[in-house]
């Protein structure tokens, strides 16, 4: 399986090195593409990080996957109604080759890099990772 072309769901960001909680969602291993070079990160950084706020946790309740972080004290779930991700991916983005699935980019690229500013769905309509 080609997990950037294949990936089948509209939830991304949860990854199994986060705990025994998470035993259900990929390893982050399986998305990071060294040879991956992406031609507006900056733009794709700030949709990632700017979209509305779903829930925030401590970061101190769920570790780093890889790395060491960045120092942010807070992990939110941000969306644009359609997808749903954790907002350290922009982290992993930048400092260990992570790739988003191609569907993702495609959904950010069509929407210009420009979130919305306000959810119109409410939070037990998105496209939650599995059962935790």
């Amino acid at each position: 399986m080609n997990n950037f072309a294949d990936w089948s769901y509209c939830w991304f960001g949860c990854w199994s090195e986060f705990g025994i909680a998470y035993k259900n969602c990929p390893s982050i291993k399986e998305f990071l593409d060294p040879s991956w070079s992406y031609k507006n990160t900056d733009s794709l950084k700030k949709y990632l990080t700017s979209s509305p706020v779903v829930v925030t946790t401590s970061h101190l309740s769920i570790p780093w996957a890889i790395g060491s972080g960045d120092g942010r004290s807070s992990l939110s779930y941000r969306s644009d109604d359609t997808w749903l991700w954790f907002d350290d991916i922009d982290y992993y983005l930048s400092q260990h080759y992570l790739r988003l699935p191609d569907r993702f980019l495609l959904h950010i690229e069509e929407h210009n890099y420009i979130p919305p500013k306000e959810l119109k769905k409410d939070y037990k309509e998105l496209p939650w990772p599995p059962e935790i």
